[in-house]
This record gives structure tokens, sequence and C-alpha cells, in this order.
């Protein structure tokens, strides 16, 4: 039990900035959250109701960045699984998970203050540290 536990401490003491990363991600969805029901109390929407598909609404805008952010957090949380698992670098893991991180916000914010392109360029970046993090965990279970 003892070595298993020196073990962990070890996977844990290396991978502590992906895990970081993960909960800055979890931050930021709470932030998204509290975002959503303050606008919502403050234009005083039905909650449960329908919201109009309508990007001059900052309800719908924030509502849809927390729904941009569903659509992928699934696969970071196990993308920085696998890198851990697979024992990856370490250190490509954490600037893959940070990069996922720092996207995710721009994106969320371009998305608030209406910027298109920008939020279009964050969501390439967000695409683009997924894919880093696979190549990082197959390349890290192969021993490359």
């Amino acid at each position: 039990v003892r070595h298993t536990m020196d073990l962990l401490n070890e996977v844990f003491q290396a991978y502590q900035y992906t895990i970081y990363s993960m909960g800055a991600v979890a931050g930021l969805m709470i932030i998204q959250i509290i975002v959503i029901d303050i606008t919502g109390i403050l234009t005083r929407h039905t909650p449960g109701s329908s919201i109009e598909v309508d990007h001059n609404n900052f309800l719908f805008r924030a509502t849809r960045s927390l729904g941009n952010t569903n659509e992928s957090i699934a696969v970071f949380i196990m993308l920085a699984l696998f890198c851990i698992l697979s024992m990856a670098s370490p250190s490509i893991t954490a600037v893959c998970a940070w990069s996922y991180f720092f996207a995710r916000l721009g994106h969320t914010l371009f998305y608030y203050a209406k910027i298109g392109f920008a939020r279009s360029i964050c969501f390439g970046l967000v695409l683009f540290s997924l894919v880093a993090m696979l190549l990082t965990g197959v390349f890290g279970f192969h021993g490359a």
C-alpha cells in the first residue's frame, strides 16, 4: 500500500500543472454558470423557458458559451487522463492543457463581447490543443 501511495504521489507531482489546469477549467465553468444565472435574474428570464436565438442577446451568448465548453470538456478530461496514464511528457501535457484553458477563456470572453472572428480563432485553438493532447498521449503510450 505504501508503494502504491508513493507511486501516486510521484504521478501527482509530475502532472500537477495539468491537474491545476483541470481545476482552472472547472472554475471557468462555475463562472460561466454564475454569469448566466445573474444575467437571467437581471433580465427577468423565466427559469426553464427557452432563450431566443439572438446573438444580440447577452443571455443567449452566455448560454451558448457554456454549451460550447460542455461540448469539449469530456474530451479534455479524457485526454488529460490518457496523457497521465500513458505517462506522456508532463510538461507537454501541461502546455496542451493550459492552452486548452486559455483558448476556452478567450472563446468565452469573445463570445460575451460578440467578437465573432476572435471567438472562432479561439475555438480553433481549443481544437488544436485537444489534438495536441491526443498526440502527446499516443506518443507517450508508445514510448516515443
